[in-house]
């Protein structure tokens, strides 16, 4: 536990994989912890490193128990055994949390970042359970692979922070900026 009473979950990866980003916060939103903020990078031995600071919306502490219980929804995840949808759809009152969420639209900017040889996605919001798990799904959906982000509170809710390429690894061009752009005026609504 950290000295404010919010809890810090740290996961390590040995590679990356499509998805990982959207199935952590699947689980963490099917068991009722808030992502107050987070930020993944790879680290020195080409490893994904997720750190989540978050809150219990059950206020509950994160015991032994609980941790046992979020890496092994995360491993089955992980490892194909059960879908994100699958896996949420065992929360009745979590889908029915999403569907009765007023719908907000989201600001973004989305952009090329020469710097890393990827795009930046930019989204600021306000803030719900669920949020980043809708994000990342999106993401997902699109076929985007998330190289590493940040969430975090601002005035206005949440600002969250992608890197991101084409899941094959490839930088997204201009032309495919201009048409996730549009789809993202579409699909950031929720």
């Amino acid at each position: 536990m950290l000295a404010d009473g919010n809890y810090k979950l740290q996961f390590l990866f040995p590679q990356d994989a499509s998805g990982i980003l959207y199935k952590v916060t699947t689980v963490l939103f099917a068991y009722g912890w808030d992502i107050l903020s987070a930020y993944s990078r790879p680290n020195e031995d080409a490893e994904v490193e997720d750190i989540f600071i978050v809150s219990s919306t059950r206020h509950e502490a994160l015991t032994k128990t609980a941790c046992d219980t979020i890496l092994a929804a995360v491993k089955e995840l992980i490892e194909g055994e059960v879908t994100p949808d699958d896996f949420i759809a065992r929360s009745p009152e979590k889908l029915q949390q999403i569907k009765n969420a007023r719908a907000t639209r989201s600001d973004f900017v989305f952009e090329a970042y020469p710097k890393q040889h990827c795009s930046r996605l930019v989204v600021e919001r306000p803030d719900r359970p669920g949020v980043l798990m809708q994000l990342t799904q999106v993401l997902y959906a699109l076929g985007l692979d998330i190289i590493s982000f940040s969430a975090e509170a601002v005035v206005q809710g949440v600002r969250d922070e992608f890197l991101i390429n084409h899941a094959d690894g490839t930088e997204i061009s201009e032309k495919d900026r201009v048409f996730l752009s549009d789809l993202f005026n579409q699909k950031l609504t929720f």
